[in-house]
């Protein structure tokens, strides 16, 4: 099956295929559900990935997923859910740098930084 854990490309793939299709189709709830799907991936390849360049590589491949969701979103008029993606679409990038080990020493990321990592982890498991 294909599960962001297990088939993150193919996961992406095929919920990004369905939701871009359902989109063509004014099916907005539909595309929404999918395109939450393959954010999924998105995410989850760039937490495997230390390198910072790959990962910046990924979302800019990426990108329109989290654009077409949040026009989705507004087309459904679930204006929340539009919000809460543009959020998450502007934090995640710069939390990921923030978290980039260099940037503190004995890799001792300060308490608030990780709780606002697990804040974002939250809205993620969320959706």
């Amino acid at each position: 099956m294909r599960e962001p854990e297990t088939l993150p490309a193919d996961c992406l793939q095929t919920a990004r295929n369905l939701a871009d299709l359902a989109s063509k189709q004014k099916n907005w709830q539909l595309a929404i559900n999918n395109y939450q799907t393959a954010i999924t991936p998105i995410e989850q390849s760039r937490d495997w990935i230390p390198d910072e360049i790959a990962r910046q590589k990924i979302w800019r491949d990426n990108i329109y997923v989290y654009e077409n969701m949040i026009q989705a979103c507004v087309n459904a008029e679930q204006y929340d859910k539009a919000l809460e993606t543009v959020e998450r679409f502007r934090c995640r990038p710069l939390l990921d740098l923030i978290l980039t080990k260099d940037l503190y020493k004995k890799c001792e990321v300060p308490e608030d930084i990780r709780e606002l990592e697990a804040e974002m982890e939250a809205i993620a498991v969320g959706d």
